[in-house]
């Protein structure tokens, strides 16, 4: 905030910090004086701090500088201290980091093999863009001992961030039901996650999933039950045998 006075004004903030009073989302917050003394434009400001929001423009909350033990003097003496205020409804603060809602999904249960997708999907509080000018995220995945990387492939200006393997051939990985999900990695932070405002996205609230009955480069398994002929009406001692027969030897 800049203050405007007619003649120059001389600042001392031995005993206390002149400020403005103003309201942002809410909380009453103050901007103090900075620079000026000695001219005719005094600088006040106030430095947003983290979780600050207002997205309907923040207030002054009185028409007056309040001295806070401190002294303004002009040539003339002391200066006029109050003002028309001016409007701040332009003036937005959006100071809080997106974070990671709910448990992230995925891959879901079912049978997978050469070419198929394996997704983790992530929801943030709010849109982000993803910058992969240094790199791409990426979520390392723990499939039957071997490492494999899901890599960040679409989402960005949404809430939903979609990180996804491909498998390569039928003899890249197998699983028989479950696999590891790591957590995610900006590319040693050269990535960013961000919201309109340029908040890095909050990360600590993310949850690797456990998913199960994943079959990988597997085949389900199927059985076949039969009875050979028997008599019509069995009596005691007679057996009645069932083969159960699989798709693969167990």
């Amino acid at each position: 905030f800049t203050a405007t006075f007619p003649q120059a004004v001389t600042v001392d903030s031995t005993g206390g910090t002149p400020s403005i009073a103003i309201d942002v989302g809410g909380e009453p917050k103050e901007a103090t004086y900075v620079s000026g003394s000695g001219d005719t434009d005094l600088v006040f400001q106030y430095e947003v701090e983290t979780d600050d929001e207002d997205t309907n423009g923040i207030t002054i909350t009185a028409p007056e500088i309040s001295l806070n033990g401190g002294t303004m003097t002009d040539g003339n003496g002391d200066v006029v201290l109050s003002f028309v205020m001016p409007s701040t409804a332009g003036v937005l603060v959006d100071a809080v980091a997106p974070t990671v809602v709910g448990s992230p999904t995925g891959p879901i249960a079912g049978s997978y093999g050469n070419g198929d997708d394996l997704d983790i999907t992530v929801v943030m509080s709010e849109a982000v863009t993803v910058d992969e000018t240094g790199g791409t995220p990426t979520i390392p995945l723990t499939i039957g001992g071997q490492i494999r990387n899901a890599d960040y492939v679409s989402g960005s200006g949404t809430t939903t961030l979609v990180f996804r393997y491909t498998i390569t051939s039928p003899t890249d990985v197998y699983a028989n039901d479950t696999i590891g999900v790591g957590d995610i990695d900006l590319a040693g932070g050269t990535i960013t996650i961000q919201d309109t405002a340029g908040n890095d996205a909050d990360l600590t609230g993310y949850v690797a999933p456990t998913p199960t009955g994943v079959l990988i480069n597997r085949t389900e398994p199927t059985v076949a039950v039969t009875t050979p002929a028997v008599p019509a009406t069995s009596v005691a001692g007679d057996i009645i045998e069932f083969t159960a027969t699989y798709a693969q030897a167990v």
